[in-house]
């Protein structure tokens, strides 16, 4: 890198003999922060690397969704959306029938759907205490969404970006999103 002239100087003081300790010290910490320096210049353009490789897959599942929506026949039109995860930084996909997808819950109505969090931790038995008021319902929601589950028949694998249906158990009215 740009250090190989603060080196040469470093290793011409030390053979001269009659450099200042003072002076050297200040070159050696010179050349500490500059290694320091381009080793986070190096972590910065492997993450960007990693977020746009994130980003390309991303697109690509999309496109797969839209050419399986098309090709499926069927009259049901479903809208894909990116949902940014904070914490992991990566992207996550969601689909959700357009009729049922409005961005917001009103005030009056409880939510139809749960996107799955990652901070805090989500699982069935918090979501049941949220939008039921009740965490032992949390097996009506797992039934409810089990052939959206990765492992249907680990309830404990719940993945972050998944939409979860919340049925009605009371013969509530529910819609939308809930945020």
């Amino acid at each position: 890198g740009g250090h190989a002239g603060i080196e040469a100087a470093l290793a011409a003081a030390r053979q001269a003999g009659g450099a200042e300790e003072a002076a050297i010290v200040e070159e050696e910490r010179k050349l500490a922060q500059i290694r320091s320096l381009e080793a986070r210049v190096k972590a910065a353009e492997a993450d960007r690397t990693r977020a746009e490789a994130e980003a390309a897959d991303a697109k690509r599942r999309v496109e797969e969704l839209n050419t399986q929506v098309s090709q499926s026949g069927d009259d049901q039109h479903v809208m894909v959306s990116f949902i940014t995860e904070e914490s992991s930084g990566g992207n996550t996909l969601a689909a959700l029938p357009e009729e049922d997808a409005p961005a917001v819950v009103p005030a009056s109505a409880l939510p139809r759907y749960y996107q799955v969090r990652v901070w805090p931790p989500d699982c069935f038995w918090n979501i049941a205490e949220l939008l039921y008021e009740d965490p032992f319902k949390w097996t009506v929601i797992y039934e409810a969404n089990r052939a959206k589950l990765e492992d249907p028949d680990n309830p404990d694998k719940l993945e972050p970006g998944v939409i979860l249906e919340i049925p009605s158990i009371n013969g509530e009215h529910r819609e939308g999103l809930y945020q």
